[in-house]
């Protein structure tokens, strides 16, 4: 399973929290400890993206998105959009470049981009 950015965890939680939920419905949506939900969580609420509701009929707290959460899970999404391996530009696999500039005789340095089409 591949790490996620910071970025990608803050958007599972406002994702997750789309529709109000406590912290364990919270903690398994976006597949975090208990500690690490509350790290993040507390920076959501102070940014204004999450906010803390009663619950209905109980005692305990739900946790909704804002509408700043709402823009800030669409503008992530639009981002990812222009992210995508549909993108024209694709990286060459290191193996690939490195074999590639051996049998030209060449030495490996920077990264190389390749356009497809």
């Amino acid at each position: 399973m591949k790490n996620r950015s910071r970025m990608e965890i803050l958007y599972d939680i406002v994702s997750a929290s789309k529709s109000p939920a406590k912290k364990t419905n919270l903690m398994y949506k976006s597949n975090l400890s208990f500690k690490q939900l509350e790290l993040y969580l507390g920076f959501l609420i102070e940014q204004g993206l999450i906010e803390v509701r009663p619950e209905e009929g109980g005692s305990g707290r739900m946790y909704g998105a804002t509408s700043r959460g709402f823009q800030f899970s669409k503008l992530f999404e639009d981002l990812q959009g222009y992210l995508t391996i549909s993108n024209p530009m694709r990286t060459i696999p290191l193996q690939e470049r490195e074999l590639r500039e051996e049998s030209r005789g060449i030495e490996y340095s920077a990264p190389e981009i390749e356009m497809t089409q």
